[in-house]
């Protein structure tokens, strides 16, 4: 009878487990179809600010961070004494978009430009991700992290910034920012930084 037993509760854990992951599945699935509507007459960069982040993305890919950090002037850009780019911008997006081109560069021919374009739709699953951690985290409930992270990836901002072609920091940022808000979570559980 004991055997049955633990037989039944491994079996409803492995059922709900299924459940839960099919259940974040089709979140993944709703998140990117939520973001498809900027790209209905193709995918492009959506602004200007897209453009210029891909224009220091180029740079970081063509001179490395150290080339970005010594760019004075930038004379494409903030017409008409150009501008100070080393000192105004923040490298992390260009970084990530160069270190997701060059993983992807063995899997076909993508330019710079189109990761930049399609990346925005990997940060808001990323994002889904870390909310749904931090959520599981802080209430210790499947269901209130589930339902948390379906409402952050329908948020009407979040899905502003992580539409495809709106290639903008924010939306990396806010997903740091939850890494490190759960890194932090988890390290004041446990009492230990790993």
């Amino acid at each position: 009878r004991d055997r049955e037993s633990v037989e039944r509760s491994i079996w409803m854990a492995a059922r709900e487990r299924w459940i839960h992951d099919g259940i974040m599945v089709l979140l993944c699935l709703w998140t990117v179809l939520l973001r498809l509507p900027t790209a209905r007459n193709g995918p492009a960069l959506f602004d200007g600010i897209s453009h210029f982040n891909v224009h220091y993305s180029e740079k970081i890919k063509g001179d490395g961070i150290q080339g970005l950090m010594s760019w004075e002037r930038d004379q494409l850009s903030w017409h008409p004494s150009g501008s100070n780019i080393g000192a105004d911008v923040h490298p992390a997006l260009g970084l990530l978009a160069v270190i997701v081109h060059v993983v992807l560069a063995p899997l076909g021919n993508f330019s710079l430009e189109e990761v930049c374009i399609w990346l925005p739709l990997a940060v808001a699953v990323a994002g889904v991700f870390v909310t749904k951690l931090v959520a599981e985290e802080v209430t210790g409930s499947r269901g209130a992290a589930l339902l948390a992270a379906t409402l952050f990836s329908a948020a009407p901002g979040w899905v502003a910034k992580t539409g495809v072609g709106v290639f903008d920091a924010d939306a990396v940022g806010v997903v740091a920012t939850l890494a490190t808000l759960l890194a932090y979570l988890q390290a004041s559980r446990t009492g230990s930084p790993a």
